[in-house]
């Protein structure tokens, strides 16, 4: 995995397990979303919390049309 994802799953781990797991899950399983999230953290317009928020609502969409990693 990138570095700057790496990164940024250390950040979401401090304020959501939860969601880290899920972002994680969700990038090793559908490459739209490793892209969507690489496009994401090399944007310079985005601020961390904002980084959090955008790929969150993404995963959450997408996963709620694909389904979950877990089978949900």
């Amino acid at each position: 995995m990138e570095q700057a994802i790496l990164v940024f799953l250390e950040l979401v781990w401090f304020k959501n397990v939860y969601l880290a797991r899920l972002i994680e899950e969700c990038i090793e399983h559908y490459p739209v979303v490793h892209l969507y999230v690489s496009q994401v953290l090399n944007n310079p317009f985005f601020e961390s919390y904002e980084q959090i928020d955008a790929i969150s609502d993404y995963i959450h969409l997408y996963c709620t049309e694909y389904g979950y990693p877990d089978g949900t």
